[in-house]
């Protein structure tokens, strides 16, 4: 299955919190949640890292099949 990673960024702890309200299903996965200066220098998907928020969430979700799709 493929899988698709992403992160929200927030200034507060609460805004990070009301943005990741619709990342809580089955198949979504978070990866870290915090501080985003904890992380900025030896974390393994550092690319992501393209705002400099105080907060981040980091996550990976599964991508369902489309059977239409080409693969």
């Amino acid at each position: 299955m493929k899988r698709k990673r992403g992160i929200i960024f927030a200034d507060t702890w609460d805004k990070l919190n009301l943005k990741a309200i619709g990342y809580y299903h089955d198949h979504c996965y978070h990866l870290y949640r915090g501080l985003t200066a904890d992380i900025m220098d030896n974390y393994e998907y550092k690319e992501l890292m393209v705002d400099s928020k105080k907060y981040c969430l980091i996550y990976e979700e599964d991508i369902p099949y489309n059977p239409n799709e080409n693969e």
